[in-house]
């Protein structure tokens, strides 16, 4: 999961540790937020196909960065901007996933028509004509019975003998028949079962799909997330970067002036260096970001911008509320339920075979006469005169009736599906059990992770506070005299890195908090063209904020040097020791950090 990857990358290299990342050695929030872009899909478990994607370098990697102009430079103010839910609606229409899925809907449709096909009636035409190289049969001085044409002439079957003559007997040299055959089933209790059978198959397959749509729009959602968490990385990057330059003309102004060394002068061209470096590495990340989110939505063209999403607000209740709305509407959960129902009904089936069938049969036969005597019998007359040939003309007839069938023994064909089947019902509960117990598993686990998540916010805001109040004294003893170059630069890395801590961990409580909307199966993404009606994705649309306030107006503040920082209230306490069964109210925002007004990117720090 993409939380835990930004977990992963906090405890290896955590922020705010007095050590100033390199170009060639990124941040941990902007490495695991990266490496987090490309984990939530493999995660899903939702592998597009590959697709070429146009790569437009933004404009500040087209030239390099100089002290002037790459603070300035803004990548992707010239995009237009791909909302959260303009990205889930062309990933419901683009994303191949998907596709494949309503493939499978349109054929799980025909699930039930195939099976009653079988209870319907049933008509067959079946026609012959057969062609005689040597229409006639010789017979020798036997008695033949006067039947079919005959009979109809003479009034009966009667015994015509021959003492001392042979005789010859036509049967036509094409011969032509046909017959239509009617059957419908009345009683065949296997396929009762069958029928019910397929309308279930039916729903686990539109579960099936609905489950993998929410797969890719949870993908969407958090690759949105850590995009714009990138995004954002980037303005911090670039006040750094305008804070280093405002030093570095500081510390050259100083070193002409012949107050300071040339090495503080040197240490502060390293920082500028460094700042502009760590730039280029923050819009390459957020690049890299944007192009998994392209190809899981289906773009060929990486032409667009992202916005700070709307914030995700966690579902209400305790743990075991939430345990029970998953175990109800969670869609994996709730296929699984219906596949134990199949199971069970496959298995009266295969009982059912052991029982008769009956139908109901019908048909209509039509054709030439077989035969008729030949030319040297054509002076047996019957009673009136008449001759005994046959004429060549149409026969027909037709039957009803009921069949009845019972198999006796099909040399264990039966018994073996009956094994089979009481297999398939152990393994359909096995797999209940196992997706109730990964119910109650993501939802307890997705609380432990807010909950801490909201914790580390509340630590991570002390620690931004601690580091504006370091920085500015460090600013004031730097203008007094009393501090170096090498104090600015570790002043200026302790509150860089106590800012992207803020944001990472701001992005970890939001993902949290989508997290366990997804666990309890409340994540409701919009359905297809929403967005372009103009609706607002839901609660559980995996909309979020992903810096806080105190990040967008207070922190421009902080990094001027010799400001002044208004105070900030503390947030909300931390939860009490029982916090995992209850999901804990969200941590409020000071008035002061929501009214605080944000800086421009480009603006420098103050010089001394």
């Amino acid at each position: 999961m993409i939380v835990h990857a930004l977990l992963a990358g906090m405890l290896l290299n955590p922020l705010g540790d007095g050590v100033q990342p390199t170009a060639d050695q990124p941040s941990a929030d902007e490495r695991t937020a990266a490496n987090a872009s490309a984990a939530s899909a493999s995660d899903a478990q939702l592998a597009p196909d590959p697709v070429q994607l146009n790569l437009e370098p933004p404009a500040a990697q087209q030239q390099a960065p100089g002290s002037e102009s790459a603070a300035d430079a803004q990548p992707s103010e010239s995009l237009p901007i791909l909302t959260l839910a303009q990205a889930m609606d062309e990933a419901q229409k683009n994303n191949t996933t998907l596709e494949k899925a309503r493939t499978q809907l349109s054929q799980a449709e025909l699930y039930s028509r195939k099976a009653w096909a079988s209870y319907l009636p049933q008509i067959t035409l079946a026609a012959s004509l057969t062609h005689n190289s040597d229409p006639t049969a010789t017979v020798n001085q036997q008695p033949i019975m006067a039947t079919d044409a005959i009979t109809q002439q003479m009034g009966g079957p009667y015994l015509i003998s021959v003492a001392s003559s042979d005789y010859s007997m036509e049967v036509g040299k094409n011969v032509f028949g046909a017959q239509v055959s009617f059957q419908q089933a009345l009683i065949v209790p296997q396929l009762w079962a069958a029928i019910r059978n397929t309308y279930i198959a039916e729903r686990v397959v539109n579960l099936t799909v609905e489950n993998a749509r929410r797969e890719v729009l949870f993908g969407v959602s958090q690759l949105y997330i850590s995009a714009a968490t990138l995004k954002e990385t980037i303005a911090v990057r670039k006040r750094m970067l305008a804070n280093t330059e405002a030093h570095e003309k500081d510390a050259r102004f100083r070193f002409e002036a012949g107050t300071i060394p040339k090495i503080q002068l040197i240490r502060a061209q390293i920082d500028t260096v460094n700042a502009q470096q760590q730039v280029l590495q923050a819009e390459n990340n957020y690049m890299t970001a944007k192009l998994a989110l392209a190809t899981l939505i289906g773009r060929n063209v990486v032409d667009f911008d992202v916005e700070t999403p709307e914030e995700v607000q966690p579902p209400e209740g305790n743990e075991e509320e939430l345990i029970q709305r998953a175990a109800e509407s969670r869609p994996d959960v709730v296929s699984a339920r219906d596949s134990l129902k199949m199971a069970e009904l496959g298995m009266k089936q295969a009982l059912y075979a052991y029982l008769p069938s009956l139908f109901f049969v019908a048909s209509y036969q039509w054709g030439r006469p077989s035969y008729w005597l030949s030319d040297s019998m054509e002076a047996l007359m019957d009673a009136s005169g008449q001759s005994l040939r046959e004429e060549d003309k149409w026969t027909q007839k037709w039957s009803v009736g009921l069949a009845f069938s019972w198999t006796i023994w099909d040399g264990g064909a039966r018994e073996v599906a009956v094994k089979e089947n009481d297999a398939k019902i152990a393994a359909a509960e096995a797999d209940l059990r196992g997706a109730e117990s990964k119910v109650r598993e993501e939802v307890k686990s997705a609380i432990v992770s807010l909950n801490s998540a909201r914790s580390n916010i509340i630590n991570a805001k002390e620690q931004l506070r601690l580091a504006r109040e370091n920085s500015d004294m460090v600013n004031v003893n730097f203008n007094a005299g009393v501090a170096t170059q090498l104090d600015v630069s570790d002043a200026n890395t302790s509150l860089i890195g106590a800012e992207l801590n803020l944001i990472a961990q701001t992005m970890q409580a939001q993902i949290s908090a989508l997290t366990l909307l997804k666990a309890a199966g409340l994540f409701e993404p919009p359905a297809p063209g929403s967005s372009e009606k103009g609706t607002e994705s839901s609660g559980g649309s995996g909309s979020v904020k992903a810096g806080t306030d105190d990040q967008k107006g207070g922190e421009a503040k902080g990094n001027e040097a010799g400001a002044e920082q208004p105070e900030q209230t503390q947030a909300a306490p931390p939860a009490p020791a029982n916090a995992p069964e209850t999901v804990p109210p969200p941590a409020e925002a000071s008035p002061a950090a929501e009214t605080a007004p944000a800086a421009p990117a480009n603006e420098p720090a103050s010089a001394p």
